[in-house]
């Protein structure tokens, strides 16, 4: 996968990729290959010349915003994510957005207040090991799409806010003394799921003398008390935060999830005056890579 056809890291692993195709299926490696690309990029020509698989890359859209098209479904729906639930939780954000109703704009204008009073750094929290690379893949969204050096009107602004990414209940132990004590350059989004299964609960063993009040919870009452308890501790320390929450780790709840990111990140492009869409700083280090190693 690659919209421009020509990612140095996306070509090196394909090469590699299909040298082990033609090893083990060498008569019909072609049957293997996918490819997802811009049509007429370098990567499309030779596919074709290839015969390999096709799919095509929408042109307007950049690839931090491309989970609902080839790139984002196809491999989804190969490991037998319903991409149809996925569709449709996207489908009521973008109508309510496109509606003049959504939240998506109300937290655009919640964050950027907090950006320009100095809260440069946006923390994702995601309450779940589950969903770390969703915290990544909004991490790419955020960074490309509001780090820029010229505004609209080509003044030089360099603006954008840093996104972070954190994981509860692991990071509690290595950055909450940072969030909670240290510069007040943060502003936070706390993720939790609302439905968690009540399957373990704590035995009654001498390990847990010291906090005897964990004894015959279940881990899900647990962590919904940490949680609660970060909340908290955030308020007191007026560390300000928004709280987003799932209903249940579903295909639907996360298309919803990603469509509500997708346009808050458009609207506060457009609050920052800047382009959201384009991504000339990271084309900029690709040229010169590119450059690097036609040396030989």
């Amino acid at each position: 996968v690659t919209k421009s056809g020509n990612t140095t890291e996306t070509l090196v692993n394909g090469a590699f990729f299909i040298e082990l195709l033609k090893k083990y299926k060498p008569h019909k490696y072609q049957e293997y290959m996918v490819v997802i690309t811009d049509y007429d990029s370098p990567l499309y020509t030779i596919a074709q010349q290839e015969r390999y698989n096709l799919l095509e890359i929408p042109k307007l859209v950049g690839g931090r915003y491309s989970v609902f098209s080839a790139v984002g479904l196809f491999p989804l729906a190969l490991v037998g994510i319903p991409i149809q639930e996925l569709m449709a939780g996207a489908r009521v954000i973008l109508d309510a957005y496109f509606s003049g109703s959504s939240d998506a704009a109300v937290s655009a204008a919640l964050i950027y207040t907090h950006f320009k009073s100095g809260k440069n750094i946006h923390d994702t929290f995601l309450f779940s090991p589950h969903l770390y690379m969703l915290g990544n893949w909004y991490r790419q969204l955020v960074g490309e799409s509001l780090g820029k050096k010229l505004s609209l009107e080509d003044v030089l602004v360099e603006t954008g806010m840093t996104p972070t990414v954190s994981i509860g209940t692991t990071d509690l132990h290595s950055v909450a003394q940072l969030y909670l004590g240290g510069p007040r350059d943060k502003f936070t989004s706390f993720v939790q799921v609302a439905f968690e299964p009540q399957v373990y609960t704590v035995p009654n063993e001498a390990i847990t003398t010291p906090v005897s009040s964990l004894v015959g919870k279940t881990v899900a009452t647990i962590k919904k008390a940490i949680f609660e308890g970060v909340e908290q501790a955030y308020a007191s320390e007026h560390r300000p935060f928004v709280t987003i929450t799932l209903p249940e780790r579903s295909a639907y709840s996360l298309g919803q999830y990603m469509m509500f990111k997708i346009c808050e990140t458009i609207s506060i492009g457009h609050l920052l005056g800047i382009n959201a869409f384009d991504q000339p700083a990271v084309e900029l280090y690709k040229e010169k890579t590119r450059k690097i190693l036609s040396r030989g």
